[in-house]
């Protein structure tokens, strides 16, 4: 077990119950291939609007809407996160009064919305680049320039640093224009901002207010880790000096997860947050994506938890990877994160636009444990983001040679919703789609699986219904508890609710007596007696102190008294 583990023996009721941030369950909408509405075999804002009424059919809270704003076609454009202008609406998309209308119903609805938005770069075709090339008056420093370092020869200058591009390339481009070398820690076509001046930062907190403006909820930030450099462009020591090269084996003391990216977060929350208030709406939520730590990449929860204090929530990594966890892998990550997240703000993910699909890494996992852990992650702290099309079990899409939109091949987990049996699984009447259906995922469609008792979508359904009714979940303490193997019992407990998730992480039926590991008030509270058993199935779950949904598609069960056992995995 890892140093990091907290494990309690025998698991006393809490003396004092740590407020914590309230949970909320997150739907993310890859725009492109959600839904086309108007036949021309790409995704649009239209499409999405139509579509809400479904969004909100599973329950979800919140949308998180990836990037539509104007940027150059192909890969350079890195399909919007690349941005020309952070203000205007990608024709492809359609227009600001389509966002709008979005926003207003997704309202209507209950659903709030966040934004997409590019915090760190631009495109090499935003204006404010083209005129910081130029040298323009008070656009010249807008961007992170750096003239080189001479080496006494004619011709380029070197490099001005080690400082490597996440795609383990130099992070320095020379533009024959400028007679400099910028700064990119992705794409060539996507120009560091150079954030470290607060110039810029209220330039892009004014473009962020100017969404707040739109109605929108917030904004979920793109890279945050990446925002502020070391201004004496220091090289990046190597972890291992003998093995130097690799992006892995650097640290990341100069290139980015700096200490004024702290400072940077705390003016842009108090900013938007006063914007808000004079228009009289809520602060706006703010969701940033963490997933890149100092020591290689490694450990971005530990840089995430740096934001919290400005971040409503942060996710640093997807949280179940390509193998199933052992029971003190559970209890070590659940540690790990309530040590940097203690009264919450962290967001798990089973996946997004830039990994491959939760069903395809875990194709090696029989159904039951699949969707044990999904039970599982609904029931840690922090918020929950499904990807569209997880609902649905959709596995990652064969991608023909010659058909790709994406260089990084992240094309298989972004190809179309499955909505129908019709062309291209209804996403749209095009001759053409964006990106093509592969076969097996039209018998996965909405269609088919919606009046499906125990298909995916229905479980889907069921198991976010289950989530939001339960309070200690959405804002309770977790206490992860010692118990023979393989058993993971979590106790998650609010003023409103004490609640017991027992997990078999195993193939074989497994019995264990709580009275073994809980004190008498948890028992009495959970309406368990001292010798009581409980036996549960392979990858099973079950939970005691659950409270029936108010609303369901269909009932996980026929109800049951508080204190019985409530199996969410039940065929």
């Amino acid at each position: 077990m890892g140093q990091d583990s907290i494990v309690i023996p025998f698991a006393r009721y809490p003396e004092r119950l740590i407020p914590r941030r309230s949970a909320r369950v997150i739907y993310q909408v890859y725009p492109l291939t959600f839904y086309d509405s108007n036949g021309d075999g790409i995704g649009d804002l239209p499409g999405v609007t139509e579509k809400l009424p479904y969004i909100a059919s599973l329950g979800v809270d919140t949308i998180w809407l990836s990037p539509i704003f104007l940027s150059p076609d192909g890969p350079d454009g890195d399909n919007g996160y690349a941005p020309t202008d952070r203000r205007a609406v990608d024709a492809k998309f359609g227009t600001l009064g389509d966002f709008r209308r979005l926003v207003r119903e997704a309202h209507a609805l209950g659903l709030m919305v966040l934004s997409d938005f590019v915090l760190c770069h631009t495109s090499d075709r935003h204006p404010g680049f083209l005129k910081s090339v130029a040298g323009e008056t008070h656009f010249a420093d807008r961007y992170v320039w750096h003239p080189g370092i001479p080496n006494g020869e004619p011709g380029l200058p070197r490099l001005p640093n080690n400082w490597l591009t996440v795609h383990n390339r130099p992070a320095w481009t020379w533009h024959q224009d400028r007679g400099a070398f910028y700064l990119h820690h992705f794409l060539a076509s996507q120009p560091a901002l150079n954030l470290n001046r607060e110039d810029v930062q209220d330039a892009v907190i004014a473009d962020m207010k100017f969404w707040i403006d739109q109605g929108v909820d917030g904004f979920r930030l793109d890279a945050v880790p990446f925002a502020n450099h070391d201004p004496g462009f220091a090289d990046n020591p190597w972890i291992d000096p003998q093995a130097g090269t690799q992006r892995e084996n650097q640290r990341f003391a100069y290139s980015m997860c700096q200490p004024q990216t702290v400072e940077f977060l705390k003016r842009m929350r108090a900013q938007l947050d006063d914007h808000a208030a004079a228009r009289g709406q809520s602060p706006p939520l703010l969701l940033g994506e963490v997933i890149d730590g100092r020591e290689g990449g490694k450990k971005p929860t530990e840089v995430a938890a740096e934001y919290r204090n400005s971040l409503d929530s942060c996710y640093s990594f997807l949280t179940f990877w390509r193998r199933y966890p052992t029971s003190w892998d559970l209890k070590d990550m659940i540690a790990y994160i309530e040590r940097h997240f203690p009264d919450g703000g962290h967001c798990h993910t089973l996946g997004n636009h830039d990994f491959s699909r939760f069903r395809s890494r875990m194709a090696d996992l029989p159904p039951a444990a699949r969707r044990q852990l999904r039970i599982l992650a609904c029931c840690l702290p922090g918020d929950l983001c499904l990807y569209q099309g997880d609902e649905l079990d959709l596995t990652d899409a064969d991608i023909p040679a010659g058909l790709e939109k994406d260089w990084m091949g992240r094309d298989p987990s972004r190809s179309p919703m499955s909505w129908t049996n019709e062309r291209h699984a209804g996403f749209s009447a095009a001759e053409k789609s964006y990106l093509p259906v592969p076969d097996w995922h039209y018998f996965m469609a909405v269609e088919h699986q919606k009046g499906g008792f125990d298909s995916a979508l229905d479980f889907t359904r069921r198991l976010i219904g289950w989530r939001q009714a339960q309070p200690a979940l959405l804002a309770g303490d977790i206490i992860v508890i010692e118990a023979p193997e393989p058993m993971v019992p979590i106790l998650r407990v609010s003023p409103e609710q004490t609640l017991l998730c027992l997990f078999n992480i195993s193939n074989e039926p497994a019995v264990i007596t709580p009275s073994h590991f809980m004190d008498r008030r948890f028992l009495h509270e959970l309406r368990l007696g001292i010798d009581k058993k409980v036996e549960i199935g392979p990858y099973g779950h079950l939970a005691f102190g659950a409270r029936e949904p108010a609303y369901a598609t269909r009932p996980l069960r026929t109800p049951v008294p508080q204190g019985s056992p409530y199996d969410l995995a039940a065929e």
